[in-house]
């Protein structure tokens, strides 16, 4: 009976190793194998949007701080630049908006940002006011980049090529912003 007994638990490890072992590389198998330009950290796996790299940027009508209307495209059109979509009570936002700002003033003038808040055109002024931002923020009253584009994390930094192909995207305010770098991916 002992000896019977021997192959039959080898046997029951030998189907417990196999069964683990297809568990776990379908499950590996099954997960997105697509790697982003940047390396967007493991965090950001569960942050998600429609405005993805190789895809292009959409045209949207925005307003500005007067609540006078531009389109995304009349911003960005052959020129490319950066949209970073942010919430002015969120921290990560915050510090996204303020390395943009110094990198702004220091570093990378030459590139056009478009900012994109979701309020009021005299809230969005009244804060680019208190907080010193200079470069131009933009109001999406009627929220189509959250309702069309899935835009609801934030901040969400977006770099897009003079193409207008959406090149990189980040919603990692931790990240430098390196100007020679979204030079480079602009340029693309």
């Amino acid at each position: 009976m002992a000896g019977s007994s021997v192959p039959n638990a080898i046997k029951y490890v030998l189907f417990l190793v196999v069964v683990l072992g297809v568990a776990y590389f379908g499950v590996k198998l099954g997960m997105k194998t697509e790697t982003p330009i940047s390396n967007h950290p493991p965090e950001e796996e569960t942050l998600t949007s429609d405005l993805v790299t190789g895809t292009a940027f959409p045209d949207v009508t925005l307003l500005d701080m007067q609540g006078s209307p531009i389109s995304t495209q009349t911003l960005l059109a052959g020129k490319g630049g950066l949209a970073v979509f942010m919430d002015f009570a969120c921290p990560p936002c915050k510090e996204m908006i303020e390395k943009l700002q110094r990198a702004y003033t220091n570093d990378i003038s030459d590139i056009t940002i478009v900012g994109v808040a979701f309020a009021k055109p005299s809230d969005v002024a009244e804060y680019c006011q208190k907080t010193g931002i200079t470069f131009p923020v933009y109001c999406d009253t009627s929220l189509v980049f959250v309702n069309k584009y899935m835009v609801m994390n934030f901040p969400l930094l977006v770099t897009v090529g003079k193409s207008g192909i959406i090149r990189d995207y980040t919603f990692d305010s931790r990240l430098p912003i390196e100007g020679d770098r979204i030079r480079k991916l602009i340029a693309e």
